[in-house]
């Protein structure tokens, strides 16, 4: 009577570990999700801002291309009117009387001709400005035009992706009160505590002698106790439960049954 009791008791300690196992991997997924979800309005709001900063980029150039053309014109009157400043003083240098009329003239006439180069170079360098912003501006354009569809199509495929993680979501929380359901409330409530605790898995497995959580060395009757498996282990260091790699295969192999039996 005694043995049989033993074997109903570790039985049911088997169990217990096979669902810890299942829940920390649901429990993982569930982590999963809820940091996709919280990404999709991130990279959505990416987008925005990169389609902003275009059209930013698009009205800072029209902007410079509207005073380079105003510098250009400003530029072509200042030539038109040195160069007309310049025959005047062409025409005069022929009608002076003395050196030193004809010296002040040559004079002006230097002068006038160093302007009108300089004019003629600032006009040349807005062309050369324009020319540079209207290709740039072309780019710019051509590139929003090319995203608007994009973000259309991006907001359509992470809506979709929205409603899809949020029904997983749904269904893995229904799975996982059907999970906990099957624990006992205090291996549940050390579970809950350890796994906000360490803000990671509460579940963990034993390689080497090690345990997988806070990589420190298992004394060896311990790492013998994990792999018999009769009783749930945990961690001296980090509190974790604590399984075998092959305890994990079992686990896995029962999570339809369980999840029916949640249902």
């Amino acid at each position: 009577m005694a043995r049989f009791l033993g074997s109903i008791q570790t039985k049911e300690m088997n169990q217990q570990l096979k669902i810890l196992i299942q829940l920390s991997h649901l429990d993982a997924r569930m982590e999963v999700i809820s940091t996709r979800l919280q990404e999709i309005p991130n990279r959505l709001e990416d987008q925005h801002r990169q389609n902003q900063s275009l059209k930013e980029n698009i009205e800072k150039i029209r902007n410079s291309i509207d005073e380079l053309t105003a510098r250009r014109r400003k530029a072509e009157r200042d030539i038109e009117n040195s160069q007309n400043l310049l025959d005047r003083y062409k025409k005069q240098a022929l009608e002076v009387k003395t050196n030193r009329e004809y010296s002040a003239i040559m004079s002006e006439i230097d002068s006038t001709q160093e302007k009108i180069s300089e004019l003629e170079e600032e006009f040349l360098l807005s062309l050369d400005a324009m020319e540079e912003n209207t290709t740039r501006l072309s780019s710019l354009e051509k590139e929003l035009d090319e995203s608007r569809p994009q973000m259309m199509e991006l907001e359509k495929t992470l809506s979709a992706e929205q409603v899809s993680l949020k029904d997983e979501s749904e269904e893995l929380d229904e799975n996982r009160r059907g999970l906990t359901t099957q624990l006992d409330p205090t291996t549940l409530s050390r579970y809950e505590k350890t796994r906000n605790h360490s803000n990671s898995s509460a579940v963990v497995q034993v390689e080497g002698g090690i345990c997988r959580g806070c990589f420190v060395n298992l004394p060896p009757q311990l790492v013998s106790k994990v792999h018999i498996g009769e009783e749930l282990q945990r961690c001296p260091n980090c509190a974790r439960f604590l399984y075998a790699p092959s305890q994990e295969e079992a686990g896995e192999s029962e999570a339809g049954s369980i999840k029916d039996n949640g249902d």
